[in-house]
């Protein structure tokens, strides 16, 4: 038995999923990573002591580097508002420690790398939809 059939429109679907490659790299890599630390980056603001409360708010996921097809993402304080929660984490030689950050990171991975994957499948959809 022998079967024969014919493939229309190979070309223009190679070119456009080299388009929806493109187009979900760069900003749309990077939302999805910003949106799974934020997972992290809500919990851990949760945590956090609050003895003013300005640096447990300024907790976020913040892009260190980005590249065609990786992202990094730091989870933490803001550079001004929060730099002494360090002393918090760790502690020191006259204060335990009071982790708030690993705490946050060890629970809510796994939910962050959910919303990470959500926004970059719905990224990829939205592109495939478009036409890239």
């Amino acid at each position: 038995m022998q079967a024969k059939f014919q493939v229309t429109g190979a070309q223009q679907l190679g070119a456009n999923l080299i388009g929806v490659g493109r187009s979900v790299a760069g900003n749309r890599l990077e939302a999805a990573g910003l949106a799974g630390g934020r997972v992290i980056a809500k919990d851990a603001a949760r945590r956090a002591p609050r003895d003013t409360g300005q640096a447990a708010e300024s907790i976020d996921a913040r892009i260190v580097d980005s590249q065609r097809h990786r992202v990094e993402i730091a989870i933490g304080p803001g550079r001004y508002d929060g730099w002494y929660l360090l002393f918090h984490e760790i502690g020191t030689s006259k204060m335990p420690a009071r982790p708030f950050l690993r705490p946050a990171f060890d629970e809510k991975q796994m939910d962050a790398l959910r919303e990470a994957r959500r926004v970059f499948r719905s990224n990829i959809l939205a592109a495939i939809r478009r036409g890239a």
